[in-house]
């Protein structure tokens, strides 16, 4: 696992039982952090990381003005998984990186196959071997696993090479699915992802099965070289004409699947990737969509981004319609325009309960200058009640292009 910056792009790993100091250092005792930091709201020593285990590194705060995990505070210490990010200062920003697979050297013993004996395994920075991940380095005889690009509590993505197409993918493999709903919520996401998949804005799945030692299941996703839009937004955001043209290109992709009967649910700048090469939107992760026949999510369950979830989907996910949708691209606007998420705390109990309860902080309030019509386009999309918001996703992209219209070369740009 690595701890990259994400203004210089510089990358530091992180090893088991090796704290990483992070800090302005200096000072009478003499302090050398191993990351420094030229900003004197960052304290001489800062932070502290270290690797648990593979895909897994603990965070302890040790300053005055607070460690940031993902906009929320660091109470002593914190778990940190890959894409999430770390803030502290005024303008210093860090991304988790998964590092990535090593290629297994152990040949398989005679007359086992291969993907029943190799193990992926990472290394780290002094080469030693770290505790093997216990996924197949191929499944069958079609797919390589390359690296790990990043993991949550259900299973692992990897990079992964089709061997019978000769292109990349991406293979999302799920291990804890012995609850039915659990599984059940895989089918799920295969389903719609193939159903949407026609749209060159929503990455589409192209194959699944079942993993042949553990029961395990595994989900092909066509592979897209980009980056994702909490990576690209940084820790104070981005040009905002930029900023609106992805948002309502994203905004058109989830009218597409809103067209189709598809909620997507979980919006969030994570889930939404911009392609390197061509600039394209791509919309992932339908983990937690639901569509007309959708029977899964008991009512009162909340499941969701604490930052980027409406109020409504914190209540009852149930009640998470379209216009939950709407909120989760304001929040992608919001941390496009500020590199921040629309609101934070320590702990997700906390974020929620500002969500719920708190004021938003208009965008202006973190970027001075920017164009007022954008702002209210982007708090009116946050609104707390479904109804005060854009009545669709396909209303607010309509609303952003015509923003981008009126404030081009031959328009008014007045927040410029």
């Amino acid at each position: 696992m690595l701890l990259r910056d994400l203004q210089t792009g510089a990358a530091h790993p992180l090893a088991v039982g090796v704290r990483l100091r992070v800090g302005r250092g200096g000072g009478e005792a003499g302090i050398a952090p191993e990351v420094v930091c030229d900003d004197p709201y960052v304290s001489r020593l800062h932070c502290e990381l270290e690797l648990l285990r593979p895909g897994r590194a603990r965070v302890v705060d040790r300053s005055r003005s607070g460690t940031f995990l993902n906009e929320t505070r660091v109470a002593g210490a914190a778990e940190a998984d890959p894409g999430d990010r770390l803030r502290l200062g005024h303008r210093y920003a860090f991304e988790f990186v998964a590092t990535p697979v090593a290629t297994p050297v152990a040949s398989p013993a005679e007359g086992v196959e291969e993907r029943t004996v190799a193990l992926a395994s990472v290394r780290g920075p002094d080469g030693e071997a770290a505790p093997p991940l216990g996924v197949p380095a191929r499944i069958g005889e079609r797919y390589e696993l390359l690296h790990e690009l990043g993991r949550g509590g259900a299973g692992v993505v990897f990079r992964a090479r089709d061997l019978v197409r000769g292109a990349d993918c991406a293979v999302k493999l799920f291990f804890e699915v012995s609850a039915a709903e659990l599984r059940a919520r895989f089918e799920r996401e295969a389903r719609l992802a193939r159903r949407l998949g026609a749209h060159p804005a929503i990455v589409a799945a192209l194959d699944q099965g079942v993993l042949p030692d553990d029961g395990g299941l595994y989900l092909v996703m066509e592979w897209v070289d980009g980056v994702n839009l909490a990576t690209l937004a940084g820790g104070e955001g981005i040009d905002e004409r930029r900023a609106a043209d992805i948002a309502a290109r994203t905004a058109r992709a989830v009218a597409y699947a809103h067209a189709r009967g598809v909620v997507h649910r979980d919006l969030k700048p994570q889930n939404v990737l911009l392609e390197r090469t061509t600039g394209a939107v791509r919309l992932t992760d339908f983990g937690l969509a639901k569509d007309g026949s959708d029977a899964l999510t008991h009512t009162g369950t909340a499941l969701g981004t604490p930052s980027y979830m409406a109020p409504e989907q914190i209540e009852d996910l149930k009640r998470a319609g379209p216009a939950a949708d709407v909120y989760g691209l304001g929040g992608i606007l919001y941390t496009l325009l500020t590199g921040r998420a629309p609101f934070g705390g320590r702990g997700p109990a906390r974020v929620l309960q500002r969500v719920l309860e708190g004021e938003l902080l208009p965008p202006r309030k973190h970027r001075p200058g920017l164009d007022p019509v954008l702002d209210a386009l982007c708090r009116r999309a946050l609104s707390r009640r479904p109804e005060d918001r854009h009545p669709s996703a396909e209303a607010f992209a309509a609303k952003l292009e015509a923003w981008l219209e009126a404030t081009g070369p031959s328009g008014a740009s007045p927040g410029g």
